[in-house]
């Protein structure tokens, strides 16, 4: 025989809901371990989404997260879905709340079919919004529902905030090593020999202004009675220019060698 629900003992209520806190530690474990592992971001959406339609009966989610200034739609599920723009102009009308909202009483008509917005922020900037809907959990365990997505998709998103970190060190990391590799390059095609015999003595500084650039200057003696002098400066600064004036300088020696 079923039991009523007004028939719970309070022992029944706290087991069920040690029961609950049981699960959550371990959904976050769960999420935790995957990120140690370095696991991809469509496994850890696809963890979030388990966890908040199995776990916690979310019918209905939209995951936006910042990226290069604008909001990037990152996971989706449940009922009609809405065009990106619209998600971000209703979403920026809550950019000042920081903790889970009520929607059901909301002016604007989109926000108005989700339960409940939730913000993720670090100090002052929004990291990411979500929006669920179809959501009917109450009473006592509903502010502990609500935090507890909101905790399980802040580390979510710290997680990838902290991939995305990596991936810039590295970009700045091999973009120093070109950088360093092009300047060895050019200070090897700046003369920093000193020419001398009876009636001709040549020497010369570079102190470039960047680190590497389009500057150029050469002395070559043509024969006994002749030298070409070369000072050059290739427009722009950088990689490209240095490139332009390794290529000119190949093409001068080669000219002069004729």
């Amino acid at each position: 025989m079923m039991q009523n629900i007004d028939e719970i003992s309070p022992e029944d209520e706290l087991i069920r809901l040690l029961l609950k806190r049981q699960t959550e530690l371990n959904a976050l474990l769960e999420v935790t371990q995957a990120i140690n592992k370095d696991t991809g971001t469509p496994v850890l959406i696809q963890m979030l989404q388990v966890i908040l339609k199995s776990y916690l009966q979310v019918g209905k989610l939209r995951f936006l997260i910042e990226k290069n200034g604008s909001y990037a739609l990152l996971s989706k599920y449940g009922g009609d879905i809405e065009h990106i723009g619209a998600l971000q102009k209703a979403c920026l009308k809550l950019n000042k709340i920081k903790w889970p909202t009520p929607l059901d009483d909301h002016e604007d008509p989109l926000l108005k079919n989700y339960d409940y917005f939730i913000p993720i922020y670090h100090k002052r900037k929004a990291l990411a919004f979500a929006l669920i809907g179809d959501f009917n959990t109450s009473g006592e365990l509903l502010n502990n529902d609500l935090n507890f997505i909101q905790t399980v998709i802040n580390v979510i998103v710290v997680a990838l905030e902290n991939k995305k970190l990596f991936r810039e060190r590295l970009q700045s990391e091999r973009f120093q090593r070109e950088m360093e590799l092009a300047v060895e390059v050019q200070s090897m095609l700046i003369p920093l020999k000193i020419y001398k015999d009876k009636s001709v003595e040549v020497s010369a500084r570079y102190i470039p202004h960047q680190n590497i650039g389009g500057d150029y200057f050469d002395f070559i003696r043509l024969n006994d009675h002749e030298f070409l002098w070369c000072v050059a400066d290739v427009s722009g600064k950088g990689i490209s220019a240095a490139l332009l004036m390794a290529n000119f300088q190949a093409s001068l020696h080669a000219w002069s060698a004729v």
